[in-house]
């Protein structure tokens, strides 16, 4: 079937209701229309057989039409975000297209922004306008006076600009009859200046949003924008571009010094180096430059080790002074953390610790790391940092054991887990992925004797280290610490796990839990009831999908007496507000059970992603369930059945639904696992 024959059944499914199939079509037929080459789309617009248009703009002739009913099948579905970007996508593709600006003024009228409508019709008005004069680029007749009629009539809603047919500064008439121009009356400028009615906290974090060129624009407002503006640091940071140059580097700096250093604290709030031309010039500018203070450092690059940071503090004579007030540094490294120490020395307000892993290719040789240096022996000696507050290690997935060097250094690659023989009385959350503890589990309990004040705990597929073994750790050694945000996730599941071996009085450190994530675990039924005994008085928040050894009630035959009901489980957990069983075995069965519960819960949302087993027909039983959101991703449900629940259930006021999702998680949001 042809893409016409297509547009024609997608419009036939349209005006039948059946949006969902007409909203298949239109998605192949814009991936269909972006993967061709721009050769190709010049060569199919000027064939005189089919099309014969212009070259520009360099986009299927049929796009616009997809893209202008897709919005309209968005809009029918209720979805208004996706409906306006696919109407703010057609105005940028095609700006002389009528249509792009009657859908997206319609759109912006739907949701009450008469002011955004008016201004998108007035932009199409000018822009066609523009073309008619310059290339005689005449638009549909029809469509260009509904474009003027709606702005007519928002003009006298919004009663802001007016609208002339003739001009009066000549008293003439344009050159072409069926274009008007438009005219905006000034408007009396109001005299409540922000500045006057919001306390300063508010301000920094409305400017924090906006660019530092713009606020740089700020300070030439007036005085007291600029006195109050430069009292606030965090306003201004440097983002470096990719592959920034050091001229380029080097001028930023010294820009942001200069305003810096009229603020009340002299300092740059932050720098953000996302791979530069030559890092190591960078960074010594930012060592070596006087005067230069720094709140937060973050440094990620594929050619970038702790080898090249060590090498480079021993050129610039392990001068540490500009890094006195740092408090939070980011590093993406291509190495391991044999010396991380070192970073401690040289940070010594350090509150917030990142480091990350990049590249799976690390096969150089160590570079020559001088060990001898009495600098260098002094730095690395730190063994305790009073005042971090947040640890992150990542390792990257790919590194094990088999990469492991023989002689682990700064440039090489080492899996053993760095910091663990460091003190950190103070640390509030620790993160670590991908690492692997053969051997250091009596290291890593030790580490959590020296960690008391620890309240967030996050471990993902880590070697040698299993649920079990963590817990019988935290028996053993007994660390004073009380968690309220855990989350472990497994990277094999040897066999399952009941914890027949603790009782009610073990894992004091889990009683105060708030927030529990067990992904994947090995846990059976009854393990995960027992540890919902010990830690589910406060839990708010629970992630049990993918426990292939949890079993919850289904409708087959000879099912196993040890299941997990749902009366069971908010028993346990009476305080739970989020239920995750992502990737569960969940069907029609086990929903039906849920709605029939008569006792009361806080539940208020329900993540069923990924459950291949969860239908439209098992959704149907939750129509009263007092649940306020559901998510959905990588389920395919029928729109219609989405938009049927959500009318038809009191309680539901949002549902997530991407049934074309991959990815269970996402890295760096709910995920420390880098993508492969």
């Amino acid at each position: 079937m042809d893409d016409d024959k297509k547009l024609e059944l997608a419009v036939i499914y349209f005006h039948n209701s059946r949006y969902d199939k007409a909203l298949t079509i239109y998605n192949e037929l814009e991936d269909a229309y972006n993967a061709l080459g721009p050769m190709l789309l010049k060569q199919l617009r000027a064939d005189a057989k089919v099309y014969n248009l212009a070259s520009i703009p360099p986009i299927h002739p049929n796009l616009p039409k997809v893209l202008d009913q897709r919005a309209a099948t968005y809009e029918k579905l209720g979805n208004f975000t996706k409906a306006l970007a696919d109407a703010r996508a057609l105005v940028a593709k095609d700006p002389l297209n009528c249509k792009g600006y009657l859908r997206l003024g319609k759109l912006l009228e739907k949701r009450g922004d008469l002011t955004s409508a008016l201004s998108t019709y007035s932009q199409g008005i000018t822009k066609i306008k523009s073309a008619f004069k310059q290339s005689k680029i005449k638009p549909p007749p029809k469509q260009y006076q509904a474009l003027k009629e709606n702005h007519e009539r928002l003009q006298a809603t919004v009663k802001t600009p007016v609208e002339h047919g003739v001009s009066e500064s000549t008293g003439k008439r344009t050159s072409s009859p069926s274009f008007s121009t438009v005219v905006y009356k000034k408007t009396r400028v109001s005299g409540r200046d922000p500045f006057n009615l919001l306390p300063l906290e508010i301000i920094e974090l409305i400017f924090r949003q906006i660019p530092l060129t713009c606020v740089l624009q700020c300070h030439l407002v007036c005085k007291r924008w600029y006195s109050s503006l430069i009292q606030l640091p965090s306003l201004y940071r440097l983002d470096c571009r990719s592959g920034v140059t050091v001229p380029q580097f080097e001028r930023g700096v010294q820009l942001v010094k200069r305003i810096s250093s009229f603020t009340r604290l002299k300092e740059i709030s932050s720098v953000k180096i996302k791979h530069a031309a030559n890092l190591e010039r960078c960074l010594r500018c930012m060592i070596t430059e006087p005067g230069l203070f720094f709140r937060n450092i973050d440094i990620s690059d594929r050619q970038f080790s702790l080898s090249s940071w060590i090498h480079l503090m021993s050129k610039t004579g392990w001068t540490t002074h500009n890094f006195k007030r740092v408090t939070k540094l980011s590093l993406g490294l291509v190495s391991s953390m044999t010396y991380g120490s070192i970073l401690l020395s040289i940070f010594p307000n350090l509150k917030r610790l990142r480091v990350l892993i990049l590249r799976s290719d690390m096969d150089r040789e160590a570079s020559n790391v001088i060990t001898t240096e009495k600098a260098f022996r002094r730095f690395s000696m730190v063994d305790s940092h009073e005042k971090l507050e947040e640890l992150v290690l990542v390792n990257h997935p790919k590194l094990n054991r088999e990469k492991q060097s023989a002689t682990p250094g700064p440039a090489t690659y080492s899996a053993v887990p760095p910091f663990l023989n460091q003190t950190f009385a103070y640390l509030v959350e620790l993160i670590m992925a991908n690492y692997d503890f053969e051997n250091r589990l009596p290291q890593l309990g030790e580490f959590f004797l020296k960690t008391p004040n620890l309240k967030r705990l996050w471990f993902e597929n880590n070697l040698s280290i299993t649920l079990l073994e963590f817990f019988q750790l935290l028996q053993n050694y007994q660390p004073s610490f009380h968690l309220e945000d855990l989350t472990f996730r497994e990277r094999y599941i040897p066999r399952a796990t009941n914890l027949v071996e603790f009782t009610s009085e073990d894992l004091h450190q889990l009683h105060d839990l708030r927030r529990l994530d067990v992904y994947g675990s090995s846990l059976t039924t009854q393990g995960l009831k027992k540890l919902l005994r010990l830690s589910g008085k406060h839990l708010t928040t629970l992630q049990i999908g993918n426990c292939c050894h949890v079993e919850w009630p289904q409708d087959i035959i000879g099912q196993q007496h040890h299941i997990l009901r749902w009366k069971t489980l908010f028993k346990y957990a009476p305080a739970l507000q989020r239920l995750s069983v992502r990737n569960s075995l969940i069907d029609q069965f086990t929903l039906s059970t849920l709605s029939q519960l008569e006792e009361p819960h806080k539940l208020e949302e329900l993540d069923l992603s990924f459950c291949s087993n969860v239908k439209g027909v098992g959704l149907l039983y939750l129509l009263q369930y007092p649940v306020k959101k559901f998510r959905l991703n990588g389920v395919d449900i029928d729109s219609q059945t989405l938009t049927y629940m959500s009318e038809r259930n009191p309680h539901l006021l949002e549902i997530e639904s991407d049934p074309r999702a991959t990815s269970i998680f996402t890295f760096g949001v709910d995920s420390w696992i880098q993508p492969l």
